[in-house]
Order: C-alpha cells, then sequence, then structure tokens
C-alpha cells in the first residue's frame, strides 16, 4: 500500500527537470518543465479564531503540494512515487489483474486495486491533466502523457482525464473530469456505463446530481478514486468515484480485453500540461493506492 498525505515534502533540487523529494510515506520524484515548479501549500487552512484549536490569526499547514506548469505552452510537471536518484521508476508498484482474471476470474485467485487522490484545480482553462496509475517512468521528459500539441497519448493506465484537445475516444473540455483506461497500443477506452465528472464549480461536477444541488467552487478539494475488484456480487468489475459518487462502471462482460492494460505494472502518478502560454495549477492534497490479493 501506498500513502501519503504531504505533510512533508522536502528535497526537490532540480537537475536536468527533475527532481527527488522526501514525504512522511515515501520518497517522490518528479518532471519539472520550463517553468515549473512544486511547492508545499504554507497554509491550507482557515486562520485560527478564539476559541478554535488553531490559535487567532495562525494558519494551519494542512499538507499539500501545488503543481505549476509554468508559462511556457505545452510543459509539464508530473510527479510519482519511488525511483532512483533523479530517475525514473523501473517496475511499477502495482500489478493490474490480467484480463483473463478480470473477465472470467479463477477461484481463489482475486487481485483488488485500489486508488484515491484529493485535488484541487487552480485554473482549469487550458490545462490538460491525468491523475490516476499509469506506466511508470512518466517523470522522464515533457509530453509523456499528453504530446507537444496536447493530445493525449500514453497508454498502459487506469484513471481520469482532463483533456482540452481533441482526442481519440475523449470528450474534448477544459472541464470535464474522464474516466479511462488503456492498453499498450491500444485505443483509450471510456467505460461503457459512464457519466463524466467535473471541477467543483463546473455543470458537470458530479455534486450536481444531488438534491439539492452542491455546485462547489473552484476553489474546492475533490476526491476522485476507482476500484478494480472482479469478486463484486454483481459483476461491476472497476468502478470510478467522484466525492464518493459513482461515475462510471463495467462489469466483467463489459470489460474491452483489447483495451484492458492486462498484467501491467503501473504506478500512482499526478501530470498536469499547459495548452497555452499561462501557468496552470494542480494542487494534491493526498494519495492512497493499494492492492489485495487474495491466493488461497
Amino acid at each position: 500500500m501506498l500513502g501519503t498525505n504531504f505533510l512533508a515534502w522536502v528535497g526537490g533540487a532540480v537537475a536536468s527537470n527533475k527532481a527527488n523529494y522526501s514525504t512522511e510515506a515515501a520518497p517522490w520524484h518528479s518532471w519539472e518543465g520550463t517553468g515549473a515548479s512544486i511547492v508545499t501549500l504554507a497554509t491550507d487552512f482557515p486562520v485560527g479564531v478564539t476559541g478554535s484549536l488553531i490559535p487567532p490569526g495562525v494558519g494551519l499547514a494542512m499538507g499539500a503540494v501545488e503543481m505549476a506548469t509554468g508559462a511556457t505552452a505545452h510543459k509539464t510537471v508530473t510527479i510519482e512515487p519511488g525511483g532512483s536518484a533523479n530517475g525514473a521508476n523501473a517496475n511499477g508498484m502495482f500489478a493490474v489483474p490480467s484480463s483473463a482474471i478480470v473477465t472470467a476470474p479463477v477461484a481463489g485467485q482475486y487481485p483488488k486495486l485500489y486508488f484515491e487522490a484529493r485535488v484541487r484545480f487552480g485554473q482549469v482553462t487550458a490545462m490538460a491533466a491525468f491523475i490516476g496509475m499509469s506506466l511508470p517512468g512518466q517523470t522522464s521528459a515533457d509530453n509523456t502523457f499528453f504530446n507537444s500539441s496536447d493530445v493525449f497519448q500514453i497508454a498502459n493506465l487506469i484513471g481520469f482525464v482532463i483533456n482540452p484537445v481533441a482526442t481519440t475516444g475523449l470528450l474534448t473540455s477544459a472541464t470535464k473530469i474522464q474516466p479511462v483506461y488503456s492498453a499498450a497500443s491500444a485505443a483509450l477506452h471510456t467505460p461503457t456505463v459512464a457519466t463524466t465528472g467535473g471541477i467543483p464549480s463546473s455543470a458537470d461536477y458530479a455534486g450536481q446530481s444531488l438534491t439539492p444541488a452542491v455546485p462547489g467552487l473552484l476553489t474546492d478539494w475533490t476526491k476522485l478514486g476507482f476500484l478494480v475488484d472482479a469478486t463484486d456480487p454483481a459483476s461491476v468489475c472497476v468502478r470510478w468515484y467522484q466525492d464518493g459518487i459513482l461515475l462510471a462502471q463495467e462489469t466483467l462482460a463489459q470489460i474491452s480485453a483489447a483495451n484492458w492494460p492486462s498484467a501491467a505494472q503501473l504506478t500512482p502518478c499526478v501530470s498536469a500540461q499547459t495548452s497555452a502560454s499561462a501557468n496552470k495549477k494542480l494542487d494534491l492534497d493526498w494519495l492512497y493506492a493499494g492492492q489485495i490479493l487474495e491466493v488461497y
């Protein structure tokens, strides 16, 4: 299991656009394109008032990092855990259940995969982003998730995408959060039964489906998570959520074996890219990922 609250974010000596950071739970490394930066948010909690646990006038640092793309168009800021000094992971941290196990589970072999992150979008116009799990090594260069024209391109992943530039298989929107998965050399696959999420201030925000609606603000945090579980009693193998609201799901029968990242070794990863000459920001409060293996 990997769990990081970013209560500490130490290091960050950038060399050739790469840096290593230490947190309270795990080492992380980054790619920081021209003008990009990753910093700890100094305060992320209102200042205290008389009678509160926080002294009046004092802000409490809650543990969050701000990933800023810089103002150079088509540049990227990406982080992932683990790896060697100023290098990329050699192997992923978690193994995706194979398509054979997912679509036809074998008794006693049910690997389950979990992911959730709490994020906040500072700007959404002309910003592309990925939050989820992907092949390791995405902190090795600019344009790993989105090419130099900002088209989403990577294979072997499960997660969420904000896609502002036309990409085959995805909606084009700076405010929609789209659940996706893909395999090597295969097209991106959006779930068969799905709606899009959205930043809290957008009409696509999952909270809008509640009664009464919870529109939210752009400055609000939102939680994005997915789980893979071939043992689900309703045969729903994969589910994607935003703030606890189901966005998408696929049953065993609906999983596209050709697009599923079968037996791929994936690593949690968060990436943002600007598609204009403007600094875009993505804040990350915490990230958890885990796997349960039931072999008996």
